[in-house]
């Protein structure tokens, strides 16, 4: 019965209104989870390289300076940097000048058999002692 012209009938969502929202939210939810995935596993790809880039830098600094062993041959070995274990390697190479002494340092994780993540290219002079011989 109207009373004062007004509908006293309660007003709400329908079943499938309700349904129809929490889909919307469902979808929404997932691809926000999906995008946050994605965003923590690029942030631990971006420290890992990271991480070997200054590696692979240290390394060629301490051949340039001579502070790393130069048997004339390949250099393998791993270094701790931020908790993780990084597996590097000092490979001799050829450059255009005799004069001129040329190492290319990688880095990779996964015990030494994953992705290289880092390369740095050194270079050094042929010390004096060792033209003459």
């Amino acid at each position: 019965m109207r009373r004062g012209g007004r509908n006293r009938r309660a007003r709400g969502f329908t079943l499938l209104e309700v349904l129809v929202a929490l889909a919307v939210v469902a979808i929404a939810l997932g691809a926000a989870l999906t995008t946050a995935y994605r965003q923590v596993h690029n942030l631990v790809e971006l420290r890992d390289r990271t991480y070997a880039h200054w590696v692979a830098m240290d390394l060629a600094a301490a051949w340039r300076l001579g502070l790393q062993d130069d048997a004339g041959g390949d250099t393998n070995g791993s270094l701790q940097m931020g908790g993780r274990t990084y597996y590097w390697s000092i490979k001799r190479a050829s450059s255009a000048d005799a004069n001129v002494l040329r190492t290319e340092v990688q880095v990779r994780i996964d015990g030494g058999e994953g992705p290289v993540l880092a390369t740095e290219t050194a270079y050094r002079l042929v010390p004096a002692a060792a033209k003459n011989s």
